[in-house]
């Protein structure tokens, strides 16, 4: 999404897109830069938790996953591992989400130019949480590649894509 578009704009184009060639996964980068409808003085937070709710039937719907990505709020530092509740704005976010991967990096940069980004899986409803590793992230191609510890998030995925088909 670019900065100030709407949900209800990125929904509409979602769903049209949809409809032309079907697909299984929709990602938002990121979260809070979604202008949330009618604002005028309402709590920011249930603006963005009524985005995540629309989220969630969409994904119900077209029978698709909607990843929703969002940064930490500042009271995480640099490298400091992350909660749930350092997610920024997102409440209700929280509880509609199947599930939540958090990812962080320690400030500085790899010799090689590479970073070192942690992983941990903090929700999964209906499966095993608390699974932890480490990724090497390659800038230049944009590339995560499993580190000593193989993280099973393609897993996860598949069986969360396989219990939403089970249950139409």
């Amino acid at each position: 999404a670019s900065s100030g578009s709407s949900w209800d704009t990125l929904e509409r184009a979602i769903r049209n897109e949809h409809r032309r060639v079907p697909f299984d996964v929709v990602v938002v980068d990121y979260f809070t830069l979604l202008q949330p409808p009618e604002y005028k003085g309402r709590n920011l937070a249930s603006l963005y938790g009524e985005i995540s709710k629309a989220g969630k039937r969409l994904a119900q719907e077209l029978e698709c996953s909607v990843i929703f990505l969002s940064q930490f709020n500042r009271g995480i530092e640099d490298g400091q591992e992350p909660y749930l509740e350092n997610l920024r704005e997102t409440g209700q976010l929280e509880q509609d989400a199947d599930w939540a991967l958090l990812l962080w990096a320690k400030a500085e940069d790899e010799a090689d130019g590479t970073r070192i980004v942690y992983a941990k899986g903090a929700k999964n409803r209906g499966g095993k949480r608390g699974f932890k590793g480490k990724m090497t992230f390659y800038p230049a191609q944009s590339r995560f590649e499993p580190n000593d510890t193989e993280i099973e998030i393609n897993e996860n995925v598949k069986t969360i894509l396989k219990k939403r088909k089970e249950n139409k």
